[in-house]
Formats: structure tokens, C-alpha cells, sequence
């Protein structure tokens, strides 16, 4: 198997370029700075709440955040369900 990533050249054709593939340390490395950006995010949008390194959702009981993006989540999550797309509803 060849790893690789696309990139564009010059004119805007996209382009195969072979890779070395990353090591666990690596990949690990970039899982903490993925979730640490997320969780950034999250904060920024009001979803997340952080004080002094504790992180929690944002008042998930108030009526007003049942109609947020993450009401639908906090749900599926709690009842073992899929959330969105053709499967929502369905256990996993």
C-alpha cells in the first residue's frame, strides 16, 4: 500500500505525492491538537464551557438549548442511536 497525500500543482491539477506513513507517536500528536481544537471551538461557540481545566457543556437542561446542534446529539448519545443521516434513530 502507497501513502500519499493530493495536493495542487501550480495550474490547479491535483497531484499524488508519495509519503512516508506516521508513526503511532505521530499520530497521536496530531489526535491531541485535533481534539484540543476542537474543544477550542466548542468553547468559542458557546456549546462548551472551561474554568480552571474542567471542561462541561454549556446549561444542557435550559429549554432554550433544545434547539441547538447538540440537543439532537446529547440524545442519540444517552439512548445508544445513530443522530443524523439515513440511519438516524437505529441503534448502533
Amino acid at each position: 500500500m502507497l501513502d500519499g497525500v493530493c495536493r495542487c500543482d501550480g495550474e490547479g491539477e491535483p497531484q499524488f505525492v508519495a509519503v512516508a506513513a506516521l508513526t503511532d507517536e505521530e499520530l497521536a500528536g496530531l489526535l491531541q491538537t485535533m481534539i484540543s481544537r476542537i474543544l477550542r471551538m466548542l468553547t468559542r461557540r458557546g456549546v462548551l464551557e472551561q474554568e480552571a481545566g474542567q471542561t462541561w457543556l454549556s446549561d444542557t437542561d435550559s429549554a432554550a438549548n433544545e434547539g441547538s446542534a447538540m440537543w439532537p446529539l446529547q440524545a442519540a448519545a444517552v439512548t445508544y442511536r445513530i443522530a443524523f443521516g439515513p440511519r438516524a434513530g437505529q441503534r448502533y
